[in-house]
């Protein structure tokens, strides 16, 4: 008896959704040329390109040796630590995860490295276990190095 009284409700919020996006579709065609001139550009901004696939070339599980220096003339700190590092967010994102070490101690670091369509740059975040703060930076990729 409840499947029976669940099926016009089915039929009912299926038909609201297929008018909801008929009526989509209509405020999309009657949209100002304005408006669709800047829709196709944010569109072309938001759509991942080659600077991604650079990012997305450098994708997998890392081991890594870190080298810290605490004077110019000091010996370094070498410690080994590993990164996993992801493409997400439908490719526009790398994501990192680091764990090592730094100044003996354990040291997790966060980050997120991307390209910015609109900056034209790689734009990067980062967060770590020994700070309170976001180091944030932007750059060029020169590919002959």
């Amino acid at each position: 008896m409840k499947v029976f009284k669940l099926i016009p409700s089915l039929i009912l919020i299926a038909g609201l959704n297929a008018i909801g996006a008929e009526k989509a579709a209509d405020k999309s065609a009657q949209m100002d040329p304005k408006m669709q001139e800047m829709m196709k550009k944010y569109e072309a901004a938001s759509k991942p390109g080659e600077p991604h696939k650079v990012l997305a070339g450098i994708a997998g599980n890392w081991k890594t040796v870190s080298q810290m220096w605490h004077s110019p003339d000091g010996k370094p700190e070498t410690s080994k630590g590993s990164a996993n590092l992801k493409m997400i967010l439908g490719g526009r994102w790398l994501q990192q995860e680091f764990k090592g070490s730094a100044m003996g101690q354990p040291f997790q670091g966060i980050g997120m490295i991307g390209y910015d369509n609109v900056k034209q740059k790689y734009v990067t975040n980062w967060y770590d276990s020994m700070s309170t703060g976001t180091l944030t930076t932007e750059g060029e990729f020169d590919p002959t190095s």
